[in-house]
């Protein structure tokens, strides 16, 4: 699994999410997580150089840290998850609509 999260270019405050490639603005206010905050540019999590799974948090003054412990990742997923689910239901409606 490979997950990012960064700040969205296109609305302010709201951080761009992309799992496994597929990404959606998200707003993260509501997820009872402690990955993200303002003071972050960037959380990514994925395969590290020696071939384990790990990841890393970004400052947006350029300092980091990393972190091992997946389940912190648990709220930014059923968010993504439920993001997801409420975009493939519109485009469902919509095709729907359009029978």
């Amino acid at each position: 699994m490979r997950l990012q999260i960064t700040q969205g270019d296109h609305v302010p405050n709201l951080p761009f999410m992309v799992l496994d490639g597929r990404g959606f603005l998200i707003d993260l206010s509501k997820v009872s997580g402690n990955l993200w905050d303002p003071t972050i540019a960037l959380v990514e999590w994925g395969m590290t150089s020696t071939g384990e799974e790990g990841g890393r948090i970004v400052l947006k003054d350029g300092t980091g840290r990393r972190f091992s412990d997946r389940t912190l990742l648990d709220p930014y997923l059923k968010a993504w998850q439920a993001k997801r689910a409420e975009l493939d239901a519109g485009i469902a409606a919509a095709a729907n609509e359009g029978v």
